[in-house]
């Protein structure tokens, strides 16, 4: 993987534009300034959504590579981030719905390619609890 950039800024108080790649972001942590209306996500909810997007796109790769059919495919994630032991830690549950059509030995193979090509789970599996589940719809 090559090397990244990312150039953010301060704008107003807690409100930051991020940019990368030559697109902006917004993020904003109303939780520190009640009285201002919130113009973006916070760093934990873009986490969150490198997260989701990162086993979308992991599973994506699987199924070209597989050539298995899919029409629908969607992820939901609650996660929960802690402080404990003087360290932020995140407890998430991954669930991805899809309606190919897997067999529960296709779907191990499926996780075990997520949990090995997902970047950014990988990284975010050190310390923490990331766990996945496969549901299958018709």
């Amino acid at each position: 993987m090559s090397k990244q950039t990312t150039d953010a800024e301060i704008i107003n108080n807690y409100f930051v534009q991020a940019e990368t790649k030559g697109f902006t972001y917004d993020l904003d942590y109303i939780e520190k300034d009640p009285t201002v209306v919130s113009q973006g996500a916070t760093p934990t909810d873009m986490l969150l959504v490198s997260l989701a997007s990162c086993h979308l796109m992991t599973l994506v790769s699987f199924f070209n590579l597989k050539k298995v059919p899919y029409s629908i495919l969607k992820a939901h994630i609650d996660g929960e981030f802690s402080y404990k032991s003087e360290a932020w830690f995140l407890d998430a549950t991954v669930i991805i719905t899809t309606n190919a059509q897997l067999n529960s030995e296709q779907i191990n193979e499926a996780q075990k390619f997520i949990h090995r090509h997902c970047k950014i789970s990988s990284i975010l599996s050190q310390n923490n609890d990331i766990n996945l589940e496969i549901n299958i719809i018709s």
